[in-house]
């Protein structure tokens, strides 16, 4: 099986980018692009765990959940957040993990025949129209509240004589 390192960590990326918004919405605290986009980075290196032999003791349940609470250090400074949004982020990642093993095996019966479709291509597109969306959405509501405060102002200027 050839395994493309490149895709792999880029796959993995988008669903922690994914992740971290969906997240930061539930306990509504603000996260910048710049910031989720780190530490999603970060959370994508972890996937090496997985491939190279010498680094298979860091794949274990402690370090899964201590790369999830530094994804949240990351991204938030609040401390009464840290706990809160591993917690939430965790369980959006057994929910989506959940969902797309739902599908695989869902895909086995007798429509693979038929149809040969990847969930897998359908999840990651999903993910990547919302987080588009979001921006483009949180964009545009940025700028009209920016234009609220902004007012015409007539100045007035009595010429003495």
């Amino acid at each position: 099986m050839v395994l493309y390192l490149d895709e792999l960590i880029l796959e993995n990326f988008l669903v922690n980018l994914f992740l971290l918004q969906i997240t930061f919405r539930t306990i509504k605290k603000r996260c910048t692009l710049k910031r989720q986009i780190l530490a999603a980075f970060l959370g994508s290196l972890y996937v090496i765990v997985i491939i190279f032999p010498a680094l298979r003791f860091l794949n274990n349940k402690i370090t899964s959940v201590l790369v999830a609470f530094l994804m949240i250090l990351i991204c938030t400074n609040n401390k009464k957040f840290y706990l809160k949004g591993t917690l939430i982020y965790i369980g959006y990642s057994m929910v989506l993990a959940g969902t797309t093993f739902y599908f695989s095996i869902g895909n086995k019966g007798i429509n693979n025949y038929i149809f040969k479709f990847n969930y897998k291509k359908l999840a990651l597109s999903v993910m990547v129209i919302y987080l588009i969306i979001d921006r483009l959405v949180f964009y545009i509501k940025d700028r009209k509240l920016m234009h609220q405060y902004i007012y015409d102002v007539d100045v007035l200027i009595k010429e003495k004589k």
